[in-house]
């Protein structure tokens, strides 16, 4: 259960018993800060590109 901006570990947990109540469901929380807001990535300004990330050419 991977929650949106804003949400937590808790947000989809009652989603995912209604869907599949006897499944045990994995719900982490985002680990980047967004003003307060939890999130899954960093968000970049629109046309700029975290090239950090990418593996290096082989």
């Amino acid at each position: 259960m991977l929650h949106g901006t804003g949400g937590d570990e808790n947000d989809l947990l009652p989603l995912g018993a209604a869907l599949a109540g006897d499944a045990v469901l994995l719900s982490p929380r985002g680990q980047v800060s967004e003003h307060g807001a939890n999130r899954w990535f960093r968000r970049l300004p629109e046309g700029v590109f975290d090239t950090d990330d990418d593996p290096e050419p082989t």
